[in-house]
């Protein structure tokens, strides 16, 4: 064991343009969530977060715009997300072990992909949505980095 401290470099890439503090949701996206929904060449830009809802754009390291990271509440019923889905002809996948269920959909024609969760308290989504040329990991990368971001999420609400 060469010690315990763990010297591996930060994502030097996965960098904000903001210098305040990041607050509320906005506060439980990584580098790490980052880098495993978008790769690297990329970074934060500013995040929009209301308490109850975090929007984060990500750029590239020249500043366009690449896609957005969302964690808050669907505002729709869990039961009529899944009808909307399956009228709508997404694919869907039951995630295990988040709220009292959960499912990851895709709409490849925006290029949004999320976790809906059902809770107690209420319906909540986890999404990365992908733009200008921005483009999501294989689907089995994709839902393991949204259901650990979701796992993050629900720990802390």
């Amino acid at each position: 064991d060469s010690g315990s401290s763990d010297t591996s470099p930060t994502t030097a890439s996965a960098v904000s343009d903001t210098t305040t503090p990041v607050e509320g949701l906005c506060a439980l996206i990584t580098e790490q969530d980052l880098t495993a929904l978008f790769g690297t060449g990329v970074k934060f830009g500013t995040p929009d977060t209301t308490g109850s809802s975090c929007n984060w754009r990500v750029e590239t390291l020249n500043g366009s715009n690449q896609g957005r990271i969302y964690l808050g509440g669907s505002g729709i019923p869990y039961s009529k997300t899944i009808a909307d889905s399956q009228q709508l002809g997404q694919d869907m996948v039951d995630i295990e072990g988040l709220g009292a269920s959960a499912h990851f959909t895709t709409h490849d024609i925006d290029d949004l992909y999320w976790i809906t969760i059902e809770n107690g308290s209420g319906t909540l989504s986890v999404a990365a949505e992908y733009t200008n040329g921005g483009t999501p990991p294989p689907q089995e990368d994709l839902i393991a980095a949204l259901t650990q971001l979701a796992t993050v999420y629900l720990a802390g609400i």
